[in-house]
């Protein structure tokens, strides 16, 4: 069990992340940024807590339907901002299953993959033991859909 007291988030004391986990599972579109602001504000600081937030955050995503990318955006700017500190690794180490369980997630798509391309880092392929990065091979399996370019407006008068 996490002990929340113990930990710190960009509010400081980390006791009210519990909370906010709970109000973001309810409702992540809602909560999302409250979320981000916390725990990986301007979406490049990771803090204790937010390293710790990762299982729950897994645990989400995984209940979730695969439209709804909401606990991805908000998870992997935390993974990409621990790796920049030797706690943060060191805090990753500890919650790698939830890390790895939020990969295996954004495996499969494209959106979240171009989104978060840099972010979970890469795998090994079961046939021939080559690592490759996750979002290269979502990447590569996608299909490009360009959206029609809108007219420009009409100018009158000129």
């Amino acid at each position: 069990m996490t002990d929340w007291s113990k930990l710190s988030d960009a509010y400081g004391s980390a006791d009210g992340v519990p909370d906010l986990l709970d109000r973001f599972e309810a409702d992540p579109p809602g909560v999302w940024s409250e979320l981000v602001d916390r725990l990986c504000p301007q979406l490049d600081t990771a803090f204790s807590a937010s390293v710790a937030a990762l299982p729950r955050l897994a645990g989400i995503a995984a209940a979730r339907e695969p439209a709804e990318h909401w606990t991805l955006f908000a998870a992997g700017p935390i993974v990409s901002s621990a790796r920049r500190s030797a706690e943060g690794v060191a805090a990753l180490q500890l919650h790698s299953s939830a890390i790895e369980e939020l990969a295996r997630l954004a495996d499969g798509q494209p959106v979240v993959a171009r989104r978060l391309s840099y972010l979970f880092g890469g795998a090994s392929c079961t046939d021939c033991g080559t690592d490759f990065p996750v979002a290269e091979r979502v990447i590569a399996q996608a299909t490009l859909v360009v959206p029609p370019v809108p007219p420009a407006p009409a100018v009158h008068g000129t």
